[in-house]
């Protein structure tokens, strides 16, 4: 009876654990795609001075992450 306890215990705390390992960033990655002349942030820069840091072995703290205006598609004639 004891080790079945104890077992439960073990799978209780194992479930409770994975149940906090997500990283926050998930949530973020299911919005909306902008609207034309939207202001966004410019991923492609930010990822590339990401990189570009994590290469050097710098770590990057954004105060303000560069954006850009969301340009109007034209269809073509």
């Amino acid at each position: 009876m004891k080790t079945i306890a104890s077992f439960a215990v073990t799978c209780l705390g194992a479930l409770l654990a994975t149940g906090c390992a997500t990283d926050g960033e998930s949530y973020s990655k299911t919005v909306a795609p902008a609207r034309p002349g939207e202001v966004v942030v410019n991923g492609r820069y930010v990822g590339a001075v990401e990189q570009m840091a994590k290469q050097r072995g710098i770590r990057v703290v954004w105060v303000n992450k560069p954006t850009k205006r969301v340009e109007p598609v034209v269809a073509a004639q």
